[in-house]
């Protein structure tokens, strides 16, 4: 979980890369970060979650002197990472909730199945049994 200050400094790293375009070199990132002295061990702890955890921005090259905001940098930016979280959150709890109906629908599907096919088993028998009284009172309709 995080706190409001990481969550705070998160959607400051990813507007810095977005006012470039989405893409910029170290320089220029440091530099849009006026309050970034202050908060050193902050801002590069909410870089690497958001390369590492949220893949929200990665290094362009070997040399990691470019970063670039990824698909999912975009879609974070647009709410927020703490409303994208818990849009995230509320998605994986509704695929959650799906997956255990699906699951017990399968086991109802089951249990009909073999419902039916022990009414069929035992109607067989029941038939065999009594000299299959109904298949004559049928044949007596018919005639």
């Amino acid at each position: 979980m995080l706190t409001g200050k990481q969550y705070e400094i998160a959607d400051k790293i990813l507007n810095a890369i977005n006012q470039f375009g989405g893409r910029c070199n170290m320089d220029q990132f440091y530099k849009a970060l006026p309050d970034y002295d202050n908060h050193t061990m902050d801002y590069e702890y909410m870089k690497e979650m958001l390369m590492k955890q949220f893949h929200a921005i990665e290094y362009m090259g070997e040399d990691e002197y470019w970063l670039m905001m990824t698909g999912e940098g975009q879609n974070i930016i647009s709410t927020g990472l703490k409303e994208y979280q818990q849009k995230s959150a509320n998605k994986e709890e509704l695929e959650n909730t799906k997956l255990k109906l699906d699951v017990t629908n399968g086991w109802a599907s089951l249990f009909k199945f073999a419902w039916w096919v022990l009414a069929a088993i035992t109607g067989a028998v029941v038939d065999s049994l009594v000299g299959n009284p109904i298949g004559k009172l049928i044949h007596r309709l018919i005639e």
